[in-house]
């Protein structure tokens, strides 16, 4: 194993990997991890950052339109992230306990339900009706999906959806549905996150008797019609 470690300077780890792009006319984890005399992708990552950085470092841009992707995607995670917290917040306000776990992008109450937060992309296939998905993960915690709708061009915000996660059933690790139904199911859709927010501030409310219902506000109706906002 000690035979085996490679131990070079950074810019010779660039110049190597530089040498490798010419050899292979591209660059992947797999591509850099099985040629030999490279340092491991790891490596990499420990002394560049992050794998856009190291490719920006030695002139390759052939993941342009992958990093530009996941960058806009992080984006709609940060937004419902921010959503989140603001739920959480308004739980406790109420006198609710409401903690929030980023990696997993949960929210959980009163240590009994849990709200996952999503970004749903739009598929817009020729001839065929629009269609959203959800990534499959791995641990999907039973409670309600709240998930920011995009547009056409997934560039936009949509609506938003609430859904039970035991409505989620997963084709080649998605999970696909339309505008308004999901097998015989009505999608509550909403035009703004406040308005989602009441409503499942007091859909959640109802299952704590007392006060605490007291002090909700009214839910807007929800159906096959989007339920306006403020």
């Amino acid at each position: 194993m000690g035979e085996a470690r490679v131990s070079i300077p950074e810019e010779e780890m660039l110049l190597r990997l530089r040498k490798l792009l010419m050899k292979k006319g591209r660059l992947s984890k797999t591509i850099i991890n099985s040629s030999p005399g490279l340092p491991s992708m790891s490596s990499y990552l420990i002394h560049f950052g992050t794998l856009r950085n190291i490719y920006r470092l030695i002139g390759y841009n052939g993941n342009q339109d992958w990093f530009d992707k996941y960058a806009a995607h992080q984006r709609w995670v940060g937004l419902q992230l921010g959503n989140a917290a603001r739920l959480r917040d308004a739980f406790e306000k109420l006198g609710r306990h409401a903690t929030l776990n980023a990696s997993t992008e949960c929210l959980r109450i009163d240590d009994a339900v849990n709200v996952v937060f999503r970004v749903a992309r739009c598929r817009n296939y020729e001839s065929k009706p629009l269609r959203w998905t959800l990534h499959y993960r791995v641990r999907w915690p039973k409670g309600w999906v709240v998930a920011v709708r995009l547009d056409e061009k997934n560039e936009a915000i949509f609506d938003y959806v609430l859904m039970p996660s035991t409505w989620l059933t997963f084709s080649h690790r998605m999970f696909w549905f339309s505008k308004e139904v999901y097998k015989g199911h009505t999608i509550d859709r909403f035009d703004t996150f406040e308005a989602l927010s009441r409503f499942l501030i007091e859909r959640i409310g109802k299952e704590k008797p007392s006060r605490v219902i007291k002090a909700l506000p009214r839910a807007p109706v929800a159906s096959l019609r989007k339920t306006k906002g403020p």
